[in-house]
């Protein structure tokens, strides 16, 4: 079973897989995170503590296979997961790669800390996550930010 990865906001966006270090989103703004991943789930906490569903309907977990994508978006920048086979065509690892990328001429500035062997990175210039758009069976899906949030996270696991 592949560690989380979490997509939150704390005042800037930011991404985390608790054991693996995604230092190439540092000099590229691009990794993969070792899966294997099969689900989304995405939750809004209000002032009070309160978890509540994003804006849009929609059923959680969101089940994941090879080449559904999710966009995470931030202000002027973008957080885009793509569930890939990286198993050399055995079907039988599906990772994310996961792209940082700025719009309107903004590039993300990324930065990393670390702490206790764990590894958060950080894209200090974008804002709290606006909206999600789910690219999996079906129609794509959009989520918004329910009123009130002060909190976001998007979570990808198995």
């Amino acid at each position: 079973m592949a560690d989380a990865v979490i997509f939150d906001d704390g005042g800037s966006t930011r991404i985390k897989q608790l054991l693996q270090k995604l230092d190439d989103l540092l000099d590229n703004a691009k990794d993969f995170a070792k899966g294997p991943f099969s689900k989304l789930r995405i939750s809004c906490i209000d002032k009070d503590g309160a978890a509540k569903p994003p804006t849009g309907g929609g059923t959680f977990p969101i089940t994941l296979v090879k080449n559904d994508t999710f966009k995470i978006f931030s202000g002027n920048h973008r957080l885009e997961g793509r569930i890939v086979d990286r198993s050399s065509g055995t079907g039988t690892a599906t990772d994310c790669q996961i792209t940082v990328s700025g719009i309107n001429g903004i590039d993300p500035i990324i930065e990393a800390r670390h702490n206790n062997g764990q590894r958060r990175y950080i894209v200090s210039n974008a804002p709290t996550i606006d909206k999600i758009e789910v690219n999996a069976a079906g129609p794509a899906q959009t989520f918004g930010i329910p009123p009130g949030t002060i909190y976001t996270v998007v979570i990808l696991n198995d």
